[in-house]
């Protein structure tokens, strides 16, 4: 891809889907608002949307950071039409038993079927990058 990324390009609406694991979409809305997003989420079959998350940009990145009382979470775009947090979906779906796993969000449509290449790429990416620092 030629474009560079920005923060703009977390604006709307997302479908996440956990790698790895059985487990409802992730439906997000994201708002920029100046040095912060807000979120809106919802899980697939669910009605209730959930109370808005506040997420931290990283200056100089294609990136946001969510804080939560366990642990902080990086979401980094990967392209225009999908970003990744690592081990996003907790155990906490599943009785506190088992790993976390890699949630991949894409845009709606076409780039959702690509969602698990992308994934697999990235992962591959993470992998070099450890063994070569």
């Amino acid at each position: 891809m030629n474009s560079v990324l920005t923060h703009k390009h977390f604006e709307g609406r997302w479908i996440g889907e956990t790698i790895e694991c059985e487990s409802p979409a992730h439906l997000w809305h994201i708002r920029l608002r100046g040095s912060w997003l807000q979120v809106q989420t919802v899980w697939e079959g669910h009605e209730t949307i959930g109370a808005p998350m506040y997420c931290n940009l990283i200056a100089g990145e294609p990136a946001f950071e969510i804080k939560t009382e366990l642990s902080n979470f990086r979401a980094q775009l990967v392209d225009a039409q999908h970003f990744i947090i690592a081990g996003w979906d907790t155990n906490d779906m599943r009785g506190g038993v088992g790993p976390a796993y890699d949630v991949v969000f894409s845009r709606p449509g076409i780039a959702e079927l690509n969602a698990r290449n992308v994934w697999l790429e990235w992962k591959q990416n993470q992998t070099r990058s450890e063994r070569e620092g």
